[in-house]
């Protein structure tokens, strides 16, 4: 059974965190790291996401982000898509 939606409101502060499948690494090289920056960097521009701080571990990251639209899901899914699309990581 899913969980309940993340309910969404303009002006939101979340803190959201994405780990790997069965704890899998998804940050495997330093490139890695900067493409998921990237990654943000693109969404926060696309969805008027301001991320204020976040963590990267191995098998998972931390986000604290505001969304001066309730727009929390489409720009985080948009956001893990396109890291998982195009990553150079290689999960096995």
């Amino acid at each position: 059974m899913p969980r309940p939606l993340r309910i969404q409101h303009a002006g939101g502060v979340y803190h959201l965190t994405a780990r790997g499948n069965r704890k899998q690494p998804i940050f495997l090289e330093p490139d890695d790291h900067r493409f998921h920056l990237w990654c943000l960097d693109q969404t926060a521009a696309r969805f008027d996401v301001r991320v204020h701080s976040w963590v990267h571990m191995t098998n998972h990251f931390h986000l604290i982000v505001t969304t001066p639209k309730p727009n929390l899901s489409q720009a985080m899914h948009w956001a893990n898509g396109l890291y998982a699309k195009f990553s150079t990581t290689v999960m096995v």
